[in-house]
């Protein structure tokens, strides 16, 4: 795949018009923006994302077409800014969002998609500032 001015789009193979194998993706600027693996036209793997610079920006697991295993978000420091669970597409289990200084920023459940359980929020000194406790997606107490 070509972009319009001629540079190189995408690098991948075709079974049909299924992807098949791993697809690299590249800028209008030449740089790699991302790779993904594909069975039988379905993503399949890991989808890696990359800043201009190459390094990490995002990890996605994936089968058979859908979000099922880790993401993870990085930032340009490699840190790890977010990280979540997918079970058959949704957010299911832990997940987490850090300040640049790596320290945690919030931390809570997921439930077949929803918020559930205990959510606690955290000043960039790691203080709890507060917490809440959600029923499948409902807010049912804070502090």
């Amino acid at each position: 795949m070509y972009l319009p001015k001629g540079g190189v789009e995408a690098i991948g193979k075709l079974d049909g018009k299924n992807k098949v194998g791993e697809w690299k993706y590249f800028s209008t600027k030449g740089y790699l923006v991302s790779t993904e693996h594909y069975t039988e036209g379905l993503k399949d793997g890991i989808e890696k994302v990359f800043y201009s610079d190459s390094t990490t920006a995002e990890l996605t697991t994936w089968v058979n077409g859908t979000k099922n295993g880790s993401w993870k978000k990085y930032g340009m420091n490699g840190s790890v800014e977010k990280s979540a669970i997918y079970v058959g597409g949704q957010l299911h289990g832990v997940s987490f969002t850090n300040y640049p200084s790596g320290r945690k920023k919030l931390k809570g459940n997921y439930k077949k998609g929803l918020k559930n359980g205990k959510w606690f929020y955290y000043a960039d000194n790691g203080v709890q500032e507060k917490m809440e406790i959600y029923e499948f997606g409902d807010l049912i107490n804070n502090d």
